[in-house]
């Protein structure tokens, strides 16, 4: 074995070991959940959810921890309104990846984490205890709360990561008149 590769391996099982600079292996589970129409109950078929991991890593000089994005997934709700985000296996040698943060969209509804009727507060902590999020989206009235609305897309995820998010995005940018997102590929 090469010094170098010696090393490198060194580093990796001290650092993974020693927990101070977090695990190489980070398992996500499986979450599920069903997406409804707050007043009506019924499901809403084809909205899209977009899970998104972002690694957290120790700051430096006294500074609180360093985020940045690690991956994302994307996955649409079926008739009944249900989802399953499959379980992931993430890896990194520094720091830790969080739980994934949502966001479920479908035009002409506030979207989640934004502007959801259900969860809110506790019922959010609950939700990810449970890997189960019923999540009951608000049908939104005026054109202002619809353009508010369009702020749904991260800024730090790659459109790649999340195309059907950009497209649901576009119908609802279209019904207001305005220009479409651009989308690689032009899908």
């Amino acid at each position: 074995m090469k010094k170098r590769d010696l090393l490198l391996w060194s580093f990796l099982i001290v650092t993974s070991s020693t927990g101070c600079f977090g695990h190489l292996v980070y398992p996500s589970d499986t979450y599920q959940g069903k997406v409804i129409d707050d007043e009506t109950k019924e499901p809403i078929a084809g909205a899209v959810i977009l899970a998104i991991w972002y690694h957290e890593a120790p700051g430096l000089g006294g500074h609180g921890p360093a985020e940045s994005y690690h991956d994302a997934l994307e996955v649409l709700t079926d008739a009944q309104g249900e989802f399953t985000v499959p379980a992931k296996t993430h890896l990194t040698a520094i720091g830790k990846i969080r739980e994934p943060e949502f966001v479920i969209y479908y035009p002409g509804y506030g979207y989640y984490s934004g502007f959801q009727v259900h969860p809110v507060g506790k019922e959010i902590e609950a939700a990810y205890e449970q890997r189960f999020f019923h999540v009951e989206l608000r049908k939104l009235k005026t054109r202002e709360e619809k353009l508010r609305n369009l702020d749904a897309r991260p800024a730090r995820v790659p459109i790649e990561k999340m195309l059907n998010l950009t497209k649901l995005l576009n119908v609802e940018a279209i019904n207001l008149g305005l220009s479409p997102l651009p989308v690689p590929g032009g899908r």
